[in-house]
């Protein structure tokens, strides 16, 4: 069973209006997490990126925009060191205008999405 949503204006008859199924079904949804502890570029095997910066500085390289329109990275730095995560987008791309976004501080996290040209902080 279907409940008419609405008609379409001068819609006379079932072929012309629009029904949806009154039940609402959801499921939950796995992606990928990893901690990497080096410089690393992300694919599209990646979704949520843990890194520890104890052995230094590291780089989170975003890969091109165009190639990735619509994806979503969620960055987060999880190791209390003094040592910055740099997230830098591809080439001369920009993250919300900016070449490099850094995470100085444990915890702190960053998720960011393609609109096929650039990345945005979302």
């Amino acid at each position: 069973n279907c409940a008419k949503l609405f008609d379409i204006q001068g819609a006379n008859d079932r072929t012309n209006a629009v029904f949806i199924s009154p039940r609402i079904q959801t499921t939950a949804f796995e992606t990928g997490i990893t901690t990497v502890t080096a410089n690393t570029t992300l694919s599209t095997s990646h979704y949520t990126v843990l890194v520890d910066a104890n052995g230094g500085s590291r780089t989170i390289t975003l890969p091109p925009a165009a190639n990735c329109k619509g994806r979503i990275y969620v960055i987060k730095k999880i190791d209390s060191s003094a040592n910055a995560v740099v997230i830098d987008a591809n080439a001369s791309e920009t993250i919300d205008g900016q070449l490099t976004v850094s995470l100085t501080t444990q915890y702190q996290t960053i998720r960011i999405q393609s609109d096929g040209t650039a990345w945005y902080i979302i």
